[in-house]
């Protein structure tokens, strides 16, 4: 049991920014002064006043009726009557009626009718579904009258509204579980988790939580009644101060003090006076529970007050609190209202969740969480080894339980507990099976610290044994104490041998010996063999000790395949080949036997024989059968005939074939191909002199008939040609843009038409064509675009060194006359003198006459910066000729510019790099110093070769 905290009077303290809760008096307090029957009561008695023998009194005469202060004050509130809100003044008036509550209570206790106190979970909430007619919140309506009979549409019940009390209650909880969790997430003790893990939280209403059918109604909680029968109604209204509701056309109904089944029962017997419907067709929900106020004090984590919804257990307002601290206890939680004190477990709530229900809140509670008495700790072989807050009266084997259980690898015969005595740390031990059975008690204490031991011994009853049997693996050494009883529950396949099997025995040194062991008989007495731990037997396969070789046909047989047989087995060619599935249709007649020396791999034998008188020649093992291909030794030759035929290809050479069946097989002749210059190239085979290469020219008429030469027969390896007509075309063109008088696409008439030729059929150049913004972009090998220098062109019209030849494909694009230059910043002052710095890559200027780059650079672009390599100006023209600056010992020639031309130039980057290198400081001291010395020391010379 928890300590006793009302023997111990311990004080709870409320902070200074808390206001202190008025206990409200008992309704024993009350009952005692109605049953006294006091005539006169001051209105300033208190129910500290009521003597103790008064107390005794009613306390006894409530024992005599066989009754509890829960029932009769539930019952008194059924009846409107609520003890708490009756003033002392009135005590008199209300004791016929409490007398003959208590008369009716005894009654019904007698003939067992008595209801008590829900305590079951809620049923589910029944929600109409259906309705189009709202109902406001304190009202009732009816959809009918209610004596009449006829169904109508049950109207919406209405939504149910979080209170921004609700609100506040869950933002507040979900900050304070946050920082709860940063400090308490590390915890080993069981229980501590269940506040930081999301376990437990706060409700409110419209969460979805569902009021149980414990939940004890009071003032402020919101009610809605859904009548669905042959009346249909919704009433939805909150419950008021006197602790009442009062729908429309019914008396008022105190709900205030009773539970939510108490209430649904209340409420069906007073609304079936007005409204018609079956006991199952009316549904109480609570739409917003009302606001408590819950103050957490001790070892919690935040510790205060709390306005919560009163939808919440105690277990979820230490949620709200951030639960236990590290030394807070999670078995002797006090829920304190008034003078009475409950007991809170939380490993009994985490063994049976309904436990949650018995712990419900009302407004002032005071949670107080104590230092945790008796901490123990479990380690080893159980299934959640944490440390365990422990009751007086419990002992180890309850620990054991807490802890889930042993595993299965425990020790069975021993445990192990640490304790400190006298300042000491001492180990006890016991016998695990005792305990568990309850033949010995261990209490704990404080700090102890129990060890039960895992299995650390490892398996050596057994024997293993693997080869050839039908259950390899491991045995009980007891149940197969000889090799004759693992034989028989091993079960040797066929294939084994069984003359004598291997015994590998394992030393304790760990050398392990191999015996050879006789496979035992049953029927001979003494042939058993003793086994021992350990012993691994194998089981050789008759398989591993056979003398075989393998047989193979190959080539041309249907299933090719290689097989094995014994040394003394032989097979025939004939059953051979019939394995093979048969020889294929151009088998050759002739196959051979490659004949191995098993005894000398190195030897080698190679027989021919016929096939068709082969049946009485047998294969031995180690032989190799290789039927050939016929069409291997035949050569047929083939013709190929390409060139000027739409379908090049090859033919097997055929006698009968001529040169008409070889063309038309080939698709005929293409366009343009020669009819006269059909070229045979033969090559002439001889066995003894050189191959030559031999050409004939054929010619054919329209149809592929020969004409000429007659009796020209195709042979074996020859390849036809067809040559195409010389100079044959179906229309070479060129495409010529830009400003000439007639652009368009023009037709090369020969393979020599230049672009002069060209631009003279299209009418010449226009005035304003740019002769050094001409592109030629030739498609012919993807050569692209080729420069060249139309005013050349145009003035040695008769040559080709300036006028280029034209292919076929080429477009030529001559562009107008761009009166501009350009210039590119790098290497120039142009960002310097700039108006816009952020405009500084290039400047394009009006073209100034055919003067030199130089002269642009310095007049347009600010001249040259003192790092620029002035040998690196360059020209480029329209057309992407390049023109690069001339030098001559210390004269620079710079390049001329033409119209529409682009000028750049680069840094020195050798300077570039000097610049930016860090400058060694000069130590002009040291630098002195040695020359002195240098010249002390030439002088001194001087002054001994004089002297000599």
């Amino acid at each position: 049991m928890c300590p006793d905290f009302n023997k111990n009077k311990q004080v709870i303290k409320y902070k200074s920014s808390m206001k202190s809760p008025i206990l409200k008096m008992q309704s024993l307090y009350v009952l005692a002064l109605v049953i006294s029957s006091f005539v006169y009561v001051s209105t300033s008695v208190q129910a500290q006043n009521v003597s103790p023998a008064i107390m005794q009194m009613a306390s006894g005469e409530l024992t005599k009726r066989g009754l509890t202060e829960d029932e009769v004050r539930t019952r008194l509130l059924q009846k409107g009557i609520d003890l708490e809100t009756v003033p002392p003044a009135e005590y008199p008036q209300y004791q016929a009626k409490v007398i003959a509550v208590l008369d009716e209570l005894e009654k019904e206790k007698k003939a067992g009718t008595t209801t008590a106190p829900a305590a079951t979970l809620s049923q589910p909430i029944n929600i109409n579904v259906g309705s189009t007619t709202p109902t406001t919140a304190g009202s009732s309506t009816s959809s009918q009258d209610p004596q009449a009979g006829n169904q109508m549409t049950t109207p919406t019940p209405i939504a149910p509204e979080t209170t921004p009390e609700e609100a506040a209650a869950e933002a507040s909880q979900r900050v304070l579980q946050a920082e709860a969790a940063k400090s308490i997430s590390g915890s080993n003790i069981y229980g501590h988790s269940m506040f930081t893990d999301k376990s437990l939280e706060v409700f409110r209403t419209t969460d979805g939580a569902q009021a149980p059918d414990t939940y004890v109604l009071g003032e402020g909680d919101e009610i809605h009644i859904s009548i669905f029968g042959a009346s249909q109604t919704d009433i939805q209204q909150r419950i008021a101060p006197d602790g009442s509701i009062q729908p429309a056309g019914v008396a008022k109904l105190f709900l205030k003090g009773l539970t939510l089944a108490q209430a649904r029962e209340v409420i069906k017997k007073n609304l079936s006076v007005s409204y018609l419907f079956r006991s199952d067709q009316l549904a109480v929900t609570i739409v917003t529970a009302r606001t408590v106020m819950v103050n957490v004090f001790g070892e919690a984590k935040i510790t205060g007050g709390f306005s919560l919804s009163a939808l919440n257990s105690a277990f979820n307002a230490l949620s709200a609190a951030g639960g236990p601290t590290e030394i807070g206890s999670v078995r002797c939680i006090q829920l304190i209202r008034g003078n009475y004190r409950k007991n809170i477990d939380l490993y009994a709530f985490m063994n049976d969740p309904a436990e949650q229900f018995k712990f419900g809140l009302q407004n002032n509670d005071i949670l107080f969480i104590p230092v945790i008495k008796k901490l123990v700790t479990i380690e080893g072989a159980v299934k959640r080894p944490m440390s365990y807050e422990m009751l007086p009266n419990e002992t180890l084997a309850d620990l054991i339980k807490f802890a889930g259980g042993l595993n299965m690898n425990v020790y069975p015969d021993f445990v192990q507990l640490q304790r400190f005595v006298d300042g000491e740390e001492v180990l006890m031990e016991y016998n695990l099976k005792e305990v568990r059975s309850g033949k010995v008690k261990v209490p704990l204490l404080n700090g102890d610290v129990v060890r039960i031991k895992t299995i650390g011994k490892p398996m050596d009853q057994f024997v293993e044994i693997s080869g050839s049997v039908y259950y390899p693996g491991q045995f009980d050494l007891l149940a197969n104490s000889t090799l004759g009883r693992l034989l028989k529950n091993a079960k040797p396949t066929y294939e084994a041998k069984t003359d004598f099997l291997l015994v590998e025995r394992t030393r304790p040194d760990q050398t392990v010996e191999v015996l050879t062991v006789p496979f035992p008989d049953s029927k001979k007495e003494n042939t058993d063999f003793a086994l021992q731990p350990k012993d691994r037997i194998r089981i050789m396969d008759q398989s591993a000790y056979r003398d075989v070789a393998t047989i193979s046909v190959s080539g041309h047989v249907r299933q090719p395949f290689e097989r094995t047989l014994a040394l003394n087995d032989r097979l025939s060619v004939k059953q051979a080949i019939e394995l093979a599935g048969g020889l294929k249709t151009s088998a050759y007649p002739v196959a051979y036997i490659f004949r191995r020396n098993l005894f000398n791999p190195v030897e080698m034998k190679y027989i021919r024989i016929d096939l068709e008188q082969a049946e009485n020649i047998e294969l031995q093992p180690g032989d190799s059968l290789n039927i050939y291909d016929n069409s291997t030794y035949t050569n047929v030759g083939e013709i190929k005939v390409f060139g000027a035929v739409k379908n090049p290809r090859s033919f097997t050479y055929d006698a009968s074939m001529g040169i008409h069946d070889l063309l038309t097989n080939a698709g005929g002749f293409n366009v343009g191909a020669a009819f006269n210059k059909v070229e045979v190239f033969r090559t002439v085979l001889s066995p003894t002199e050189k191959t030559k290469l031999q050409l004939i020219t054929l010619q054919v008429d329209s149809s592929y008939q020969l004409i000429n030469p007659k009796g020209f027969n195709l042979q074996p390896y020859d390849q036809v040609v067809v040559r195409m007509t010389p100079e044959f075309t179906l229309g070479r063109t060129v495409e010529l843009t830009g400003q000439v008088e007639y652009p368009g696409v023009y037709v090369l008439e020969s393979k020599q038409t230049t672009l002069g030729d060209i631009i003279k059929k299209a009418g010449g150049l226009l005035d304003d064509a740019d002769p050094y913004g001409t592109n030629l972009f030739r498609t012919y090998k993807n050569r692209g675009n080729v420069s060249l220098d139309l005013k050349k062109t145009m003035k040695h019209h008769s040559g080709v060194n300036n006028n280029p030849i034209l292919f076929e494909g080429d477009v030529i694009n001559i562009n107008r006359l761009e009166n501009t230059v350009t210039i590119l910043e790098t290497g120039t002052r142009m960002a310097q003198y700039s108006l816009n710095p952020k405009d500084n890559s290039l400047r394009n200027v009006v073209f100034q006459g055919e003067k030199s780059a130089s002269w642009y650079i310095k007049n347009f672009a600010g001249g040259f910066q003192r790092n620029a390599d002035r040998r690196s100006v360059t020209v480029t023209l329209p057309n992407n000729q390049m023109k690069s600056t001339k030098q001559f010992l210390c004269f620079r020639s710079y390049p001329t510019v033409k119209s529409g031309s682009t000028i750049t130039l680069k840094m020195n980057a050798e300077k570039v790099e000097k610049e930016l290198e860090p400058k060694e400081k000069i130590d002009w001291e040291s630098t002195v110093s040695k020359g002195l010395s240098t010249l002390m020391s030439t002088l001194s010379i001087i002054l001994l070769l004089q002297r000599l």
